[in-house]
């Protein structure tokens, strides 16, 4: 009887350590999975000195990739914003343009005003 305890001991431990090290092991926990998924997001070249297209602002408040686009919200790069009932759209080849014109996963600068709503959105070629 004593074996069969010392065996089951065995066992759990010999468990509870696979598990522990598949925990820290890179590549199986969230946050690995995460940043990997988050390295083939291409990268914006924004420095903030130049505009990045012609007639572009020279800063954003925002810059990231558009997750998804409302009437009335939007998320980029998992953050929730409120869009202000005047928000203007702009793409690199039109200024001025419809909200319908900017997709997600498109890469976006954005203005934002004192009540923290987007006021303007542009569309950043990548």
């Amino acid at each position: 009887m004593n074996s069969n305890f010392t065996a089951r001991l065995f066992t759990i431990i010999l468990a509870g350590l696979i598990l522990a090290g598949t925990c820290f092991m890179p590549g199986l926990n969230s946050n690995a999975w995460a940043k990997s998924e988050e390295m083939g997001k291409p990268k914006i070249a924004y420095d903030g000195e130049r505009p990045v297209h012609p007639g572009y602002p020279r800063r954003f408040d925002i810059v990231g990739h558009l997750d998804r686009l409302a009437a009335d919200e939007a998320v980029i790069d998992d953050s929730w914003y409120r869009l202000s009932p005047a928000v203007s759209y702009h793409t690199p080849n039109q200024r001025h343009t419809f909200q319908s014109r900017l997709d997600a996963g498109d890469a976006v600068g954005c203005q934002i005003d004192s009540n923290g709503e987007i006021t303007s959105m542009w569309q950043i070629a990548e």
